[in-house]
């Protein structure tokens, strides 16, 4: 759910967050605590800020305890040592005992990494011991994604269940980050609106400078191409931890997409990669985005290659998948396309991602009849992955399929509301 395909980015920002939400809350400090000792909370602000050289330095005067496992795990992933945190984590003693908060947590990694299978373990369990918006949220996505979608829904249901129960002071008494979570929740059951308007804006009703509740409303922006306001919160993730990655990642995309900015957008969009890279080197969105780049210049050979060690980064994201498939395309390489599509069914029982991402892609290179016909895979295989639709009737009627077109473009509007196009 990289963010780089618009509508799939639900799944890939904000691993690590929710389960840290209660240590914000909770007291740290130890009564007779040493002179060199830290607070966790004091601790885990230089991660929220960004200081993550300090923080890595500081780790050992934070006393040891299933939170400080979690935040260090954070930090790790958040300076791109994703695999180091999920060692990290999985032979902890606290992992073998179900901690929830660590399998949330462990969970979360493995799907990043692609490992589904142990990743649904950890999140089931997590959900069996203490079930929280993180976990639902986590694992309802999850389930969608595996294909069994009255399951995942289910899940993403509870996050709603629990949002209308809580109290108004039970409400303001949560991490910002709970709301951050409840606002994927929304979105994993296509209610936009009230992701946005409100589980993002109650975030940041509660802490303006909340850096992931910036990056998930940008990104919640960027599913329906509003790129200047998407931008607007990207910047004030920022300016609120300059060192995260995905926010200037974030920045990237909704700069080289936009083609109405006012200046160079080629420029600001490799300045921000540049400032991903001093964080976190090859992010695989940030590699993506250089395919783009390079694909844009008709740079194949480039282009091919960040593509693929993108893949190879995240192997189960299926927009990546459809980037180097869009590639194939272009250049003929047709029984290498189909090779492609037959490993994406290998992963995927219901790839309708892939499909979409690939038609949507086409379109830049003109190939609007292909993008049609592609994106009619894409909803054939989920007749409610509505992104898909819009890419369907917009170009059925660019290839003169008119009746299609407005057929799709109609189904698009009911169920799709607040995509522009």
């Amino acid at each position: 759910m990289t963010f780089l395909a618009p509508h799939s980015f639900a799944r890939l920002a904000l691993p690590l967050l929710g389960v840290l939400v209660a240590i914000v809350a909770s007291p740290s400090v130890l009564t007779g605590q040493a002179a060199d000792e830290m607070t966790l909370d004091e601790w885990s602000e230089l991660i929220r800020t960004g200081e993550y050289e300090e923080a890595v330095e500081l780790v050992d005067a934070v006393p040891a305890s299933p939170e400080r496992l979690v935040w260090h795990a954070r930090l790790l992933r958040e300076t791109g040592k994703g695999a180091e945190a999920l060692k990290l984590l999985s032979e902890s003693k606290e992992y073998e005992a179900g901690d929830a908060a660590v399998r949330v947590a462990a969970g979360g990694l493995r799907v990043e990494l692609g490992d589904w299978e142990t990743a649904r373990k950890d999140l089931e369990l997590a959900v069996s011991v203490k079930g929280s918006p993180e976990s639902w949220t986590r694992l309802g996505l999850l389930l969608l994604d595996l294909g069994e979608r009255e399951a995942g829904l289910k899940e993403l249901k509870k996050v709603l269940d629990y949002y209308r129960a809580l109290s108004g002071s039970e409400a303001r008494a949560l991490d910002p980050e709970v709301f951050v979570w409840m606002g994927r929740a929304c979105e994993g059951l296509n209610r936009y609106r009230d992701a946005y308007d409100i589980m993002y804006s109650s975030a940041l009703d509660l802490d303006p400078e909340n850096a992931w509740a910036h990056v998930a409303s940008g990104h919640a922006l960027l599913a329906k191409y509003n790129y200047p306001d998407a931008r607007s919160h990207f910047k004030d993730a920022i300016a609120a931890n300059p060192a995260l990655a995905e926010a200037h990642i974030g920045l990237a995309y909704s700069t080289y997409v936009d083609f109405q900015y006012p200046r160079n957008r080629f420029i600001d969009t490799l300045r921000a990669l540049a400032a991903a890279d001093r964080t976190w080197p090859d992010h695989p969105d940030t590699l993506v985005m250089r395919g783009h780049l390079a694909l844009y210049d008709e740079n194949w050979t480039e282009a091919e290659d960040y593509y693929r060690r993108a893949v190879a980064a995240r192997p189960r994201d299926l927009s990546y998948r459809a980037y180097v498939g869009v590639l194939l395309y272009a250049m003929a390489r047709l029984d290498e396309l189909k090779a492609l599509e037959a490993e994406v069914a290998t992963l995927h029982p219901r790839p309708a991602e892939f499909y979409a991402t690939l038609a949507e892609k086409l379109v830049d290179r003109f190939f609007y009849a292909e993008a049609a016909d592609f994106a009619r895979r894409a909803v054939e295989i989920d007749p409610e992955y509505w992104p898909a639709y819009v890419t369907l009737g917009v170009n059925a009627l660019r290839a003169g399929r008119d009746e299609e077109g407005k057929e799709y473009i109609e189904k698009a509007f009911q169920n799709d509301k607040f995509n522009v196009w």
